[in-house]
């Protein structure tokens, strides 16, 4: 085994590449483009290349591997179908999943005619069939296969094989898919004791699998503790292992802080999200978050700056999602020290998609409400009414949002008591108040997936509330 096979054997690839390189260009000078030995390496540097999430340089080298393989050895050669499964492997990892299936599907075929049933080419190959039929939201066809290939695994293969834990994770995140978290649970512990005991408590797939561990956990009801105390040691082991920088511990810092978010830990998750936007500037999301968790903990003179950043950096933007989301969080309080025009720019990008889009209900109230904030009530009003009309005449596209609706009506009510109609004022406000009672309330241990969309939308309900329930006008109305 060379320097560079061992070091993707311990989760190392993108240190293995340069050792790789080297060796590929010395077969390729010495034996030839066609020699097996030329393939061999070709298909170890592309693997590698896929293992180190350089995907631009593993398909076309994993590509080329699997039609030389096929044209030298044939379609049923070991090493040609070993070349087909790390082709699928790739388009997997690079979410092309409509080329990975078909790939997977043929390696199992020519897997159980020419090594039977029981060889464990055959039972990886099983595997990786059903975790492509996952990926594709096949559950039913995915379950069945997992289920046979773990217990031909567990008959067959001596315990804790690679072959078995794979199966049993895959087998694992198919439960959990399926709201089955009783089944996910303990097959997810198992998978991590176990790899910590063979592979170590820093190794990649250990890691993925205490992920895998603190997600199901999260999707459990009450299960926020064990998953919060998972994703804090994945987040010290990925960082350690990987840095500061690499997408695998940025996207661990991001589930640990949708963790206290839902938690309702606004500090702490604040601070998640500053030390993310210093690593990733570019990241609009990462902004947007800390700036709806600054108008939760009320502090304002961060919110605003951080609100500043975002037109700074996001104003010009002609992406929908990045325009509507920007304006949004700018707008969450009355005053977010941006310059009101500018995200109302912002907003107009969003609202210019038009009805036919899903997500224009969301787009014209966000578009009300940046009418509102830089004083166009009359504006506010007939974008507010929009979107309302819209959650009354598709309740199947928008009830099941309770944050949009309330956002919606807590808008609605400020326009309209701004322009003194104070009867529609209060009958927006009552509508408010009767969807702020579905929602968690205020000081709850678990604001759900949407926590973003309860602050915004509960910001906004506190706003028209005091605004309105505190006026001589309102007070006179209901005597």
């Amino acid at each position: 085994m060379s320097i560079g096979e061992s070091l993707i054997g311990v989760g190392e690839a993108a240190r293995a590449i340069p050792h790789l390189q080297r060796g590929l260009e010395l077969c390729r000078a010495v034996v030839g483009t066609n020699h097996v030995a030329t393939l061999n390496s070709m298909g170890v540097l592309g693997w590698a290349y896929k293992e180190a999430g350089q995907l631009e340089q593993a398909l076309p080298l994993l590509e080329a591997t699997m039609k030389l393989r096929q044209a030298k050895l044939g379609p049923d050669d070991r090493s040609t179908l070993n070349a087909m499964n790390n082709l699928a492997s790739a388009y997997a990892a690079a979410g092309q999943i409509e080329r990975a299936l078909p790939l997977r599907e043929e390696t199992l075929r020519r897997r159980q005619a020419t090594l039977g049933p029981d060889d464990p080419a055959t039972l990886g190959a099983m595997n990786n069939l059903a975790s492509a039929y996952r990926a594709a939201r096949q559950l039913e066809q995915a379950r069945p296969l997992l289920e046979e290939a773990l217990k031909r695994m567990q008959d067959k293969l001596p315990p804790g094989h690679p072959y078995t834990l794979n199966a049993m994770n895959n087998l694992a995140k198919v439960y959990r898919d399926a709201g089955q978290l009783d089944r996910a649970l303990p097959l997810l512990k198992d998978v991590v004791e176990l790899r910590s005991i063979s592979q170590g408590s820093n190794h990649s797939f250990t890691l993925a699998a205490m992920k895998n561990l603190a997600s199901a956990y999260y999707q459990k009801a009450g299960g926020l503790d064990q998953a919060l105390r998972l994703f804090e040691q994945t987040l010290r082991l990925t960082e350690a292992k990987r840095g500061r920088g690499h997408p695998e511990t940025i996207g661990t810092m991001c589930q640990l802080a949708d963790v206290l978010g839902r938690q309702g830990k606004w500090k702490e998750c604040a601070d998640i999200f500053t030390a993310l936007i210093q690593r990733a500037p570019a990241n609009h999301f990462h902004h947007g978050s800390l700036a709806t968790l600054l108008a939760a903990s009320g502090d304002l003179e961060n919110y605003r700056r951080c609100c500043q950043e975002i037109v700074a950096r996001f104003g010009e933007t002609t992406e929908l999602f990045v325009s509507f989301r920007m304006a949004e969080r700018c707008s969450i309080l009355p005053s977010s020290g941006a310059n009101p025009e500018a995200v109302g720019k912002m907003a107009d990008v969003a609202a210019a998609a038009g009805p036919t889009n899903r997500f224009f209900a969301y787009f014209q109230c966000t578009k009300g409400l940046a009418e509102y904030r830089q004083g166009n009530f009359t504006n506010a009003v007939n974008y507010a009414g929009k979107t309302t009309v819209a959650i009354r005449e598709h309740p199947g596209d928008y009830e099941w949002d309770d944050h949009l609706c309330l956002e919606a009506y807590a808008l609605s009510a400020m326009a309209h008591f701004r322009l003194k109609q104070t009867d529609a004022a209060l009958a927006a406000l009552a509508e408010a108040n009767r969807i702020a009672a579905r929602l968690p309330q205020p000081g709850s241990q678990d604001f759900g997936h949407e926590w973003r969309d309860w602050i915004l939308a509960h910001k906004l309900f506190e706003e028209a509330t005091a605004l309105i329930e505190g006026s001589p006008e309102s007070k006179t109305q209901t005597k």
